[in-house]
């Protein structure tokens, strides 16, 4: 007997990547929101869940949470999972969610809002492997001058 369901996985920003930049650094968290029913009832309390990312099959995991004590107020949860080291390049990754040892389904493919964690590349990229950039990155200004609140550069 499934013993929970899930009735709304489609939460506005379900499986979202946190917006947020601190010191210029990419975010590698991932929010993920949820709506939990048992027996038609909103759940309320709190449950233990894991989460498992996982291939197109399901056999390879490539992070697994442990167990996470998750608080869910009138059937609403959320958390913050923390993968690493997975190569968002390689395919398509699904979200497994587990409660109270039940495994839910289905599978949630995850989109592209967590694949802009490949992004995160880009903070080492050298300046030298750049296309298309400026040809002149300086800035020159000369005798600069402030005065009856004006700007003045001389030149």
């Amino acid at each position: 007997m499934k013993k929970f369901f899930f009735l709304a996985f489609i939460v506005p920003c379900c499986l979202s990547l946190v917006a947020c930049y601190l010191h210029s650094a990419t975010p590698s968290t991932i929010k993920y929101q949820g709506v939990l029913r048992e027996k038609g009832a909103l759940v309320n309390g709190k449950k233990t869940m894991k989460f498992r990312i996982t291939d197109a099959d399901g056999n390879n995991p490539v992070y697994v949470s442990g167990n996470v004590d998750v608080t869910v107020t009138q059937g609403a949860f959320s958390c913050e999972l923390t993968p690493a080291g997975i190569n968002w390049k390689t395919g398509d990754y699904y979200l497994e969610v587990t409660i109270g040892g039940q495994l839910l389904s289905p599978r949630e493919k995850i989109c592209s809002t967590v694949y802009a964690l490949q992004a995160k590349s880009v903070d080492s990229v050298a300046w030298s492997d750049i296309t298309d950039k400026p040809t002149d990155t300086t800035t020159d200004i000369n005798d600069l001058k402030i005065s009856t609140g004006t700007l003045d550069t001389n030149k």
